[in-house]
């Protein structure tokens, strides 16, 4: 995500999780590695954060210049999306089994008691269970797990246009 304050506007941009990127410090054949990487790689560094080296990544091989920037963990994502009331979502069938699968992983993971999605369609997800759409995978394309993640990023955004200002502050400290 980017804020464009010259047009007032809000940017967001995906990298496929598996585009090979140069990662410094990495060595591997080649000296590439997949996106994805990054933040873990960074993650294992005395001298920088898994956030930082993805941010360095990003800079880096993509041209980029990004010098502030935010990272929300997965329980904070899914705190955020709690404290909204949750958010909309239009969930495929063909979703559903590993949706479940994750919400049940992310249950015992966070502590939480998630239900489980039953059937396709519009529905209001909670954390967990936003969580766990953005995370299904393996029925189809990295693109499409991207989408998935950016429609959650999407309803979010709404929802923090419904909220008065005053409620802004405990989202950010989430």
């Amino acid at each position: 995500l980017s804020i464009d304050r010259d047009h007032n506007k809000i940017k967001m941009t995906s990298i496929a999780r598996d585009t090979l990127v140069k990662v410094d410090g990495y060595w591997s054949k080649g000296n590439l590695t997949k996106a994805t990487h990054a933040f873990s790689y960074g993650a294992q560094k005395k001298d920088m954060t898994g956030a930082s080296a993805e941010v360095k990544m990003l800079n880096q091989n993509f041209g980029m210049n990004i010098s502030r920037y935010m990272y929300v963990s997965f329980p904070g994502f899914a705190e955020v999306i709690d404290y909204l009331g949750g958010v909309s979502i239009n969930v495929e069938q063909r979703e559903i089994k590993e949706l479940n699968t994750n919400i049940q992983v992310l249950n015992r993971v966070l502590g939480k008691k998630a239900p489980y999605i039953k059937e396709a369609g519009e529905q209001r997800l909670n954390g967990v269970q936003a969580l766990g759409y953005s995370r299904v995978r393996k029925i189809d394309s990295d693109v499409k797990r991207g989408n998935r993640q950016k429609a959650v990023l999407e309803a979010v955004f709404n929802e923090m246009k419904t909220q008065p200002i005053s409620r802004f502050p405990n989202v950010i400290a989430a």
